[in-house]
């Protein structure tokens, strides 16, 4: 498989974010966002460069913001803080930015957009899924959570228009992180929002355990292998 190249310091300044990145000489290939959680930089996600299907392009983006365990976060972490909504939705705003920069960056039309998120990862996926303004083929939860916009812990509107996004999730029972629990209820919020949710759990911590990590593959092949007739625009 191919070795991703990192970005140019050029790159990071026309794009903002810092990211390594595997394009296909197809401009239509399948697009695949990987996007880390706390404390990560643009390589630690390429482990998953083994769930893509062959041919496809690959972008593995870098939050912004300097965490004090080191690497970077996607807004700032205090002990016992959750993020503010407005903190959410810098973030959502600076990830969608770069996903169009990008794309025109290299001229990509990609036929389908999967993107793949670790924990604070997801939770920014999260929230660029429910603002609407980028189309997803597939998304995975990987030992992540969901941040509701909308009132009181319901999705936004906007995302509960745009439920033909096939979701994958992988948890852990024993994630010390972020519960089980958490995990299942807002697998739940997807479901009943309208959104097919294949939801898996192994017995592991805060990470991805080998069945969820066969099954994602098997997820990506098959988002990949779908019509392009079930794209939401």
């Amino acid at each position: 498989m191919n070795t991703p190249v990192p970005s140019t310091e050029l790159d990071d300044r026309a794009l903002q974010l810092s990211h390594r990145r595997i394009i296909s000489t197809d401009s239509s290939a399948p697009l695949f966002y990987f996007v880390h959680g706390r404390a990560g930089d643009s390589s630690v996600m390429m482990l998953f460069q083994r769930c893509v299907p062959e041919g496809a392009s690959i972008v593995s983006v870098q939050a912004p913001l300097p965490d004090s365990l080191g690497g970077f976060s996607w807004w700032n972490i205090e002990q016992g803080r959750k993020p503010s909504k407005e903190e959410v939705l810098v973030a959502a705003g600076q990830l969608e930015g770069f996903i169009t920069r990008f794309e025109n960056r290299f001229e990509l039309s990609p036929k389908k957009r999967i993107a793949f998120g670790f924990s604070q990862g997801g939770g920014v996926l999260s929230a660029v899924l429910q603002k609407g303004s980028v189309a997803f083929d597939g998304l995975a939860f990987l030992a992540s959570f969901v941040i509701p916009l909308g009132s009181f812990g319901a999705l936004s509107l906007e995302c509960q228009q745009k439920t033909s996004t096939e979701i994958f999730w992988g948890h852990g029972t024993l994630d010390e992180v972020i519960s089980i629990e958490r995990a299942r209820k807002d697998v739940s919020l997807l479901q009943q929002s309208g959104f097919v949710v294949h939801f898996f759990e192994d017995s592991i911590g805060h990470k991805i355990g080998a069945r969820s990590f066969r099954e994602l593959q098997s997820f990506s092949a098959k988002i990949v292998g779908k019509s392009d007739s079930s794209r939401n625009s």
